[in-house]
């Protein structure tokens, strides 16, 4: 962890220019008036050929300002050599044509210091403005979805670099604003701070953000760099985080696909479309199935059940006690039994836990007979399809359709064969608390199994 032990910490903007002109003044003015005592303007030159006239201004910012001159480098090095020189304890960042509000930097400080989160990184809202400074547009991240996970800052594209409010450690330990991106350096170096770092979400716009004809943006090789690094960051992020940002990896990426289609990134949506074809094929679910002495009959009604379900992806582990014999007429290659000479009737259903391998998993339950809907379209589309959509919300445990195909007989309360669970969840050391086969977890259920409840514990 960083800490800043002053109770106004000294704040840098840095601010690369190239031929900027009199938006370069415009932007400087904007950075002199915060209405914040203790910051510096750290002006790098970026090789500017203007006559000087990016000196001149510079200078009359007066003792705030420092002005540093390099053979152009692009914004990748002018960011570089202003983050080796400045001396505060965060960093900010102005391009040479945009603007900050006048409170920009007093209300990130304040913002930081409630958090009360050293290493936090804050970006904000920002507003858009044509070439003449008119304001038109509001961009406003979804702050909720930003709660939840953090991740979609970088992967909505919410993240503007002029919002940035970062501590200088966690600028410095995550490395350098790689000098071969041009034109998606920012993102490249997003993408690696992420790895150890969270960016954080302001709800106010603190920042104008020019639009213009002149802009790199606008080049034809901000598309190419563009497309590689979409698909460099789908492909960085883990199993982990795509269900926590949109409850699998399914609906993470056809939702990129959606994000990037009105998008010049055409090679990025291909890959985004792609990988959601194969996930869609490739979702294995495992169900696990405890049965106690005693409960053979009920076991084979269930297995009968499952053979309705033409599903590769399909695993089904029988955790089974001493002495049960469960006398499998055919040969399914889906079905695993696992029997346990040593094991109580309690320990049953974490054993299956433990055997399974599937993405998700999902529970039966001796007992409940056949159940009344169980044509195979049903059966399929609840362990498949209902293994990606109704793990949503960026949950990885969530009540599921099964309670429609095996629901007890009479009754409407949510119980084990309810709920569905994303293997990260099993994975992190959480299992079922004298549970037998026999658990009413509905009083689980109503908070969907929050793992501080009785009814779950963590080993270790």
């Amino acid at each position: 962890m960083f800490s800043v032990t002053r109770s106004s910490p000294m704040v840098s903007i840095v601010m690369p220019v190239y031929n900027g002109g009199d938006y370069f003044r415009l932007a400087l003015n904007s950075a002199l008036r915060q209405a914040y005592d203790n910051f510096e303007i750290v002006v790098v030159d970026d090789g500017s050929e203007d006559g000087g006239e990016a000196e001149r201004i510079a200078a009359k910012g007066g003792k705030r300002v420092r002005y540093i001159r390099q053979e152009n480098q692009g914004v990748a090095g002018a960011l570089n050599r202003g983050l080796s020189e400045m001396r505060g304890d965060f960093f900010c960042w102005l391009s040479h044509d945009d603007l900050f509000v006048p409170h920009k930097t007093a209300m990130q400080a304040a913002y930081h210091a409630r958090l009360g989160k050293s290493d936090a990184v804050l970006f904000s809202d920002y507003d858009l403005m044509d070439p003449a400074g008119k304001v038109y547009q509001r961009i406003s991240a979804d702050r909720e979805r930003l709660m939840r996970a953090p991740m979609l800052a970088l992967l909505s594209g919410s993240i503007n670099g002029c919002t940035l409010f970062a501590p200088v450690e966690v600028m410095r330990a995550v490395g350098t604003f790689d000098p071969q991106y041009r034109y998606v350096q920012d993102y490249r170096f997003w993408n690696r701070l992420l790895r150890d770092y969270e960016f954080f979400h302001q709800p106010e716009s603190l920042v104008h953000y020019r639009i213009h004809p002149e802009q790199g943006s606008n080049h034809a090789n901000a598309v190419i760099e563009g497309d590689d690094l979409w698909v460099d960051m789908m492909r960085d992020r883990s199993e982990s985080e795509r269900v926590q940002m949109f409850g699998s990896s399914l609906r993470f990426f056809e939702h990129m696909a959606r994000h990037l289609a009105g998008s010049p990134y055409r090679k990025a949506e291909a890959y985004a479309r792609d990988r959601a074809d194969w996930f869609r094929g490739h979702t294995p679910v495992s169900l696990v199935i405890p049965v106690a002495q005693g409960q053979e009959k009920q076991v084979r009604d269930i297995l009968a059940w499952v053979d309705l379900i033409q599903d590769g992806n399909l695993e089904i582990v029988v955790a089974a006690q001493r002495g049960v014999e469960i006398g499998l007429s055919r040969e399914d290659e889906r079905i695993i039994v696992f029997a346990d000479n040593d094991a109580r009737q309690d320990d049953l259903l974490n054993i299956g836990l433990d055997v399974s391998s599937g993405s998700y998993l999902t529970f039966a339950r001796p007992g409940l007979g056949r159940p009344n809907h169980a044509p195979s379209e049903i059966a399929s589309d609840m362990m498949t399809e209902g293994a990606v959509a109704m793990v949503a919300g960026g949950n990885t445990h969530a009540i599921t359709s099964l309670d429609i195909a095996m629901r007890s007989p009479g009754t409407e309360a949510l119980r084990l064969e309810n709920l569905m669970l994303h293997r990260s969840f099993v994975d992190g050391g959480y299992r079922v608390k004298g549970a037998g086969t026999s658990l009413e977890a509905s009083s689980c259920f109503a908070s969907l199994c929050r793992p501080e409840l009785p009814i779950w514990r963590k080993r270790g």
